[in-house]
């Protein structure tokens, strides 16, 4: 709902800005997206397990050289289980504007041999998002929820079918090319429109991201972070024709 987004917005504007919660957080990435792109941040509650991940957040974001966000914005939570309405309001993160979701992809991705899909002990944690988000649909001071996540499009056809009937929108598929040096498809589940990739978008390497002295053994890895090397034959063009493709909204 368009005009239900507007209303989300200028909530934000009258309050000084948003209140994003990112779920399985990681180093922040989605408040330097946020900050690079211009956008007023009143808090940002980064909710992750990693310890060295959060310090790393820390590091980029919560000193006191960040003009578009609040002087006492960042603010860290560790379980994700155990967030609830009453803690983000403990933690002046209420209402929320944006729930970001990025949640393992351990047991859903065909890297691992034995995956058991959501079942298992990391990616069950998609669920947890979902609950979350079907809280806030209805509860949330009358605001709006916006939210986004993203994850590995699933081996197991029965946790992709799973996925989209706990969070209730189109899953969006993309190709990682189209954004980074890894190749692998990607799915994405929003109630915000998205907008099509530039065209000149720009082409990020393998090559150009590792160490000096490291060559590339292809122009993407199927995965960063797994030892296989793949996407020979892959090339940012018709990796973009790929993700064109698949985005319905």
């Amino acid at each position: 709902d368009r005009d239900a987004i507007k209303q989300t917005a200028e909530h934000a504007v009258a309050c000084g800005g948003v209140t994003v919660v990112s779920y399985c957080d990681g180093k922040g990435t989605m408040l330097g997206v946020l900050l690079r792109a211009g956008v007023q941040v009143r808090r940002y509650l980064s909710v992750e397990c990693d310890e060295n991940a959060s310090r790393v957040c820390f590091s980029l974001y919560g000193g006191a050289d960040q003009p578009n966000l609040a002087s006492d914005g960042l603010r860290f939570y560790v379980d994700a289980k155990q967030l609830s309405v009453p803690k983000l309001k403990a933690l002046g993160c209420w209402p929320v504007h944006l729930l970001m979701g990025a949640t393992p992809c351990d047991d859903l991705s065909g890297c691992k041999l034995g995956a058991v899909g959501l079942d298992g002990p990391s990616s069950r944690l998609f669920r947890n998002y979902c609950a979350l988000v079907d809280v806030l649909r209805t509860n949330n001071d009358g605001v709006a929820l916006c939210f986004l996540a993203e994850n590995v499009k699933p081996v197991m056809c029965a946790d992709q079918d799973e996925m989209l009937q706990l969070i209730r929108v189109p899953a969006l598929q993309s190709e990682a090319a189209v954004f980074e040096a890894a190749r692998r498809k990607r799915l994405f589940f929003s109630n915000m429109p998205f907008a099509s990739v530039p065209l000149d978008t720009r082409n990020v390497l393998l090559q150009s991201i590792l160490r000096p002295g490291a060559v590339a053994l292809s122009s993407k890895a199927g995965c960063i972070i797994s030892s296989t090397m793949s996407g020979g034959r892959e090339s940012i063009a018709s990796a973009k024709a790929a993700s064109q493709r698949n985005r319905g909204r």
